[in-house]
């Protein structure tokens, strides 16, 4: 496609609106499956992209938008050239809006690059033929606001998936029905499904998620990924204890948080948390994105802390550098991630267009999937080497760090906690006894 000119310092194209209905139209050309066309640009404070799909349709998102308004269409100007390749920072000229093409090739950059295919092939199969990985007894437990039926995961029969648990899961806000997700409330529906997806999804030609076809267990535990009140707290805490103590679930995938609590707020979580490290099981939390604090349960010592990256391996979200230093064990994708969805119309839930989501849930996801993969690749060597549970989880903390991939730009300079390497992590040494620290902090008594 030819590149769209206009003056570098211009301040308005008042046909900035048919240059990009031009953009919407013209063919992406090729193999267009799975490609996609941003259009971006910076606006004073706000970076906006406009994106066209290979199916034509157009999307349009600000960050950092002055005032809560994005600008208007008017005020968007075309540089003078097309640009391809990897996402690179906007320029701006004498106050123009320097927009350039680009093109993306892979809807699933995110596992290319934690290296998520190689790792799967490390995997046992089923023998039934089917190709599947064989994840014997190993199972994460979700707890987030509940699942929907999906293709992803599977033909539904009567509600039931081929490897969403339902029934082994728990509704903790419509008590007494399956953890399924109304989508009927404010907060953040359909959550669960979107981070589900990225974790196990499996519709062979459409989509894969980074464990495809590994079960979980699903929690209905919150309305809202933000865990604001102590009855969503309470909610979480109770369904970490069911997932150990009921299901025996040996990951547990939490793609929530609250940056800040008192002691006394935390501590009914703090215990739960306490109660799961001591019986090795990995808990698995987001760092969050709200305030440049990392996010409660993700923050706990005894947790693994998993903050978000872009395809341009920098870091997405930046934290007080400190407090990232202390809780951030891995880093993970977290932008534009390809996910399924679920929506509400006319009072039913459905299977809703695929998409992309932001945000450290999917880079917890990631991580949880890893863990279970190095679960199930080391499962009886683990169960022989780590006598004390807890091993268990300081082994996978230690292999996630040095196993891990350099993170690019200034903003991390700890070397030693990179991006996750699923592939390596699978690959590397079980380290000994011996070389594992117990973690003394409890969460219960952890604040800060």
């Amino acid at each position: 496609m030819p590149a769209l000119a206009a003056p570098a310092d211009a301040l308005t194209d008042p046909s900035a609106h048919e240059r990009l209905m031009a953009l919407k139209t013209a063919p992406l050309g090729g193999d267009v499956v799975g490609r996609r066309r941003d259009v971006v640009g910076v606006h004073g404070h706000d970076l906006i992209r406009f994106r066209f799909t290979d199916n034509h349709r157009l999307t349009k998102s600000c960050c950092r938008m002055e005032n809560g308004i994005a600008p208007d269409w008017d005020r968007l100007v075309f540089s003078d050239r097309d640009a391809s390749g990897p996402k690179g920072e906007p320029k701006t000229s004498s106050g123009a809006v320097r927009l350039g093409v680009i093109t993306m090739t892979d809807k699933f950059w995110n596992i290319d690059m934690v290296r998520g295919r190689q790792a799967r092939d490390r995997l046992p199969r089923r023998t039934d033929g089917s190709g599947q990985i064989d994840w014997n007894e190993i199972e994460v437990a979700l707890i987030d606001t509940g699942y929907t039926e999906h293709p992803v995961f599977g033909p539904s029969q009567d509600g039931e998936s081929p490897f969403v648990r339902v029934d082994d899961g728990l509704n903790l806000i419509e008590r007494g029905r399956r953890p399924f997700d109304p989508l009927a409330y404010e907060g953040t529906p359909g959550h669960g499904t979107r981070v589900g997806s990225v974790l196990c999804g499996n519709l062979p030609g459409s989509f894969v998620g980074v464990a495809p076809g590994l079960p979980i267990v699903p929690y209905r535990a919150i309305n809202h990924v933000v865990i604001h009140s102590k009855q969503a707290r309470k909610h979480v805490a109770e369904a970490i204890r069911h997932g150990v103590d009921i299901n025996a679930c040996e990951v547990i995938s939490m793609s929530i948080g609250l940056p800040q609590m008192s002691l006394f707020g935390q501590r009914h979580l703090g215990e739960a948390v306490d109660h799961a490290y001591e019986r090795g099981i990995v808990l698995v939390g987001a760092g969050g994105q709200v305030v440049d604090r990392v996010t409660y349960p993700g923050k706990f010592s005894r947790t693994i802390g998993v903050g978000g990256i872009r395809d341009d391996r920098m870091v997405w979200f930046e934290y007080e550098e400190s407090m990232a230093q202390r809780s951030i064990d891995v880093w993970a994708p977290a932008d534009d991630v390809f996910r399924a969805n679920s929506v509400l119309t006319d009072g039913s839930v459905s299977a809703g267009d695929y998409g992309t989501g932001d945000g450290t849930s999917y880079a917890t996801v990631h991580v949880a999937a890893a863990a279970a993969m190095w679960l199930r690749q080391h499962q009886d060597r683990i169960d022989d080497l780590y006598r004390e549970p807890w091993q268990r989880v300081e082994a996978f903390r230690h292999l996630l760090a040095i196993t891990s991939q350099p993170v690019e730009g200034d903003y991390w300079p700890d070397r030693s906690n990179g991006i996750l390497d699923i592939d390596a992590l699978l690959g590397a040494g079980l380290p000994a006894p011996d070389d594992l620290a117990y973690q003394d902090r409890k969460a219960q008594d952890e604040i800060f």
